[in-house]
């Protein structure tokens, strides 16, 4: 899953999609949110140490907090692998990595904003505080939930579909499991 040939896919795909030539050059945070939260993925699915993967993760929540969405599931998968396999000293290692590496995230956001805004000021609560607590996500539009499953995955993933058929089909080809296969075609529609 990893080296030169699927490197040369991916490009393809990233070159090929409509959806980043559309909407890729106005967000640049959100371009730079997706090549860290992709290292996130890559070293966990390459089994790398928490603190990896995580430390990517921190970073990727100080560029925009909502990160920590996609985070939750692979920090829950990770706590339960390591208390189903009865190591709780793992298990409190990685407790232990998490509060230092959500300290130290929280640390270099205060201190970033402490540079650029001149004052004391934590922009992930500012960011809660506007979109959920005072409600004015709303300003820039709403959607029924089910929007994103009919309309904005289809949207994003349209000519992406016939690439991953293909890459779902070598897999087969090459008698990989069901769950490299499956786990394949879940990281490309995530990322």
């Amino acid at each position: 899953t990893f080296g030169p040939e699927p490197a040369k896919y991916a490009l393809f795909c990233q070159l090929v999609n409509w959806f980043n030539g559309y909407v890729l050059v106005r967000p640049y945070s959100n371009s730079l949110e997706a090549v860290v939260m992709s290292m996130v993925f890559i070293h966990f699915v390459a089994g790398s140490p928490i603190r990896t993967w995580l430390g990517w993760g921190a970073f990727c929540c100080m560029l925009r907090p909502t990160a920590a969405v996609t985070l939750l599931p692979l920090w829950i998968t990770s706590m339960m692998m390591a208390a189903k396999q009865r190591t709780f000293s793992d298990l409190r290692w990685s407790l232990l990595v998490t509060v230092i590496l959500l300290a130290l995230g929280l640390l270099g956001t205060l201190i970033v904003d402490r540079i650029f805004y001149g004052e004391w000021t934590l922009t992930m609560w500012n960011f809660v505080k506007f979109n959920l607590v005072e409600g004015n996500s709303a300003l820039y539009g709403t959607h029924p939930p089910w929007f994103y499953l009919v309309e904005g995955l289809p949207a994003m993933l349209g000519t992406m579909l016939p690439c991953l058929f293909f890459a779902d089909y070598r897999l087969k080809m090459k008698h990989d499991s069901c769950g490299a296969r499956f786990q394949a075609v879940l990281l490309a529609i995530i990322l």
